[in-house]
């Protein structure tokens, strides 16, 4: 059996334990072996490209070259609000106020994300700058199950199983690929 069926059957009679009130059972987990986080190879994400540009909202567009030209996270995606993106002609970034650990910071804009969030921000020419840059359907901001599902149809209609999360590493991936440092790709 497997490191994880072998724990999970463990945690149920931890729980059957507990329940019957005999305290917890002392049982040593399995450890399970490390994975490296998984990133899109090359040609998926040639075809991930290519099922975002076949897409008819501008906003799922958006969304998608963000995160995978961006590396955010999806939480990050969804609190974006109107004046985190900065379009101008000699700056192109977005400011993440949510990050993890409540963090701030600033990410640069590759052309091909500044120009899909220029045209997206067009569509978005009444929208005050405290609101939400993504918004659904009903005028709310976007839930990240929302920009989660949105990825992975677009991972589908590409061929290719993939998450919000994969999308982070590819970008990981990327930006190590084109040999900028380590200790920068980090920060």
């Amino acid at each position: 059996n497997s490191a994880n069926t072998v724990n999970s059957v463990l945690t149920a009679l931890d729980n059957f334990f507990l329940f019957n009130g005999l305290g917890s059972s002392k049982v040593k987990r399995q450890e399970l072996p490390k994975r490296s986080p998984r990133a899109l190879a090359p040609e998926e994400q040639r075809r991930f490209l290519k099922a975002i540009w076949s897409c008819k909202s501008i906003r799922n567009k958006t969304i998608a070259l963000v995160m995978l030209h961006c590396g955010l996270r999806i939480s990050e995606v969804q609190q974006l609000n109107i004046a985190d993106v900065v379009l101008t002609a000699r700056l192109r970034q977005l400011t993440v106020r949510c990050g993890k650990n409540s963090k701030h910071r600033t990410v640069p804009l590759n052309k091909e994300a500044a120009d899909i969030l220029q045209q997206y921000m067009a569509s978005r020419t009444k929208a005050k700058q405290e609101e939400p840059l993504f918004v659904s359907h009903k005028g709310n901001r976007i839930s990240t199950q929302s920009i989660d599902h949105l990825i992975r149809n677009l991972g589908k209609d590409s061929g290719t199983d993939l998450s919000s999360h994969t999308l982070r590493h590819s970008f990981i991936t990327m930006l190590v690929r084109a040999g900028v440092d380590v200790v920068a790709v980090a920060e």
